[in-house]
């Protein structure tokens, strides 16, 4: 009798559940891992890219200064290089350079990083814009002023009101000039807010007498160069001594001083240097002494309520106008001295 092979007897039922758990246990966690994975696809797919911050009010009207300086400054730079004469290409030169100096302080074209410009389709082709001429810039640094102007009362920040006025009367006095060089009609642009009876609130007492001694003084050194001109010159400097006296008087009654012990206003002024004897150099003095009476003008206009920075402006315009028609060398930021300052820090 052969011996009995081994014997192969099947498994027993509990070995066999266990098995059959074990498998079933990988294919839970095998699908687990493929929903994590498709649930992360869906997540990728659906999220958004950055999109770009949309622009706040205060943004829209620095922007559109931008703007403006980078259409006056191209139209310059386009303008020098053609056929111009010697006088208006030294203004056009002088212009792009302003231009530089303005963008500079506005903080340049805002980027935002986000790469949209890279991804925005090329916009449609349009009409071939018409070639500038001294007239056409003219009339655009014209518009440049108005339009900032127009804004400083919507500016929140009153030192970047302060700022967009500087420019707006730099982009008026290049009007002049580039109108003078040219031959160029002047256009109307509006300047007729200037208050020559009182000062806005929102000065401090030091700051209202600061105006007031600064504007008498001019006068009473027009009328010390009025004595030394010609008849027709002197009749013309008078004029304009006439104008200072009587709006620093009227400043003074608008602060309650005039002709108390608070009256800041003298009988006589003494120039730092002395008089000087010749009329030329006083002029050139004047032309300084006017400057700073722009620069108290400017700081001004940061303190007073929004509504009255236009006439503060066009007080700064007249005062700078002044300036220049006394001799003093045109800047890219009238009144605002400090940023001179500091960019030569």
């Amino acid at each position: 009798m052969n011996a009995p092979g081994p014997s192969l007897s099947p498994m027993s039922s509990t070995g066999g559940r266990a098995l059959r758990g074990a498998g079933r246990l990988r294919r839970l966690v095998v699908l687990a891992a493929c929903g994590l994975l498709l649930t992360g696809c869906t997540l990728r797919l659906e999220t958004a890219p950055p999109e770009e911050p949309t622009p706040g009010a205060a943004e829209i009207t620095r922007a559109a200064a931008v703007a403006d300086v980078l259409s006056v400054d191209a139209s310059a730079q386009k303008l020098a290089d053609g056929d111009v004469s010697d006088a208006v290409r030294y203004q056009l030169q002088r212009i792009s350079e302003f231009s530089t100096v303005q963008l500079d302080a506005l903080g340049g074209v805002y980027e935002s990083g986000l790469g949209a410009e890279d991804e925005a389709p090329s916009p449609a082709p349009s009409a071939t814009p018409q070639a500038p001429t001294s007239g056409t810039l003219v009339a655009d640094l014209a518009d440049a002023y108005e339009r900032s102007r127009a804004a400083l009362a919507t500016v929140p920040d009153p030192d970047a009101a302060r700022l967009y006025a500087s420019i707006a009367v730099s982009q008026l006095t290049s009007m002049r000039a580039l109108a003078s060089a040219a031959g160029v009609k002047l256009p109307k642009v509006e300047t007729s807010t200037v208050d020559d009876t009182s000062l806005p609130a929102g000065l401090s007492d030091d700051e209202v007498a600061a105006l007031v001694v600064g504007e008498d003084s001019l006068g009473y050194a027009r009328e010390v160069l009025a004595a030394r001109l010609g008849e027709k010159a002197r009749a013309s400097m008078y004029a304009r001594a006439q104008v200072n006296r009587d709006r620093a008087s009227a400043w003074a009654g608008s602060a309650d001083v005039r002709y108390s012990d608070d009256d800041p206003r003298q009988v006589v002024y003494t120039f730092p240097d002395g008089v000087p004897t010749a009329a030329k150099k006083l002029r050139k003095r004047i032309a300084t002494l006017t400057v700073e009476q722009a620069h108290r003008v400017s700081a001004a206009l940061s303190e007073v309520a929004d509504t009255d920075r236009a006439g503060i402006a066009d007080l700064l315009a007249a005062t700078y106008i002044d300036a220049l028609d006394d001799g003093a060398r045109r800047d890219p930021l009238p009144g605002l001295p400090e940023y001179e300052a500091a960019q030569q820090g």
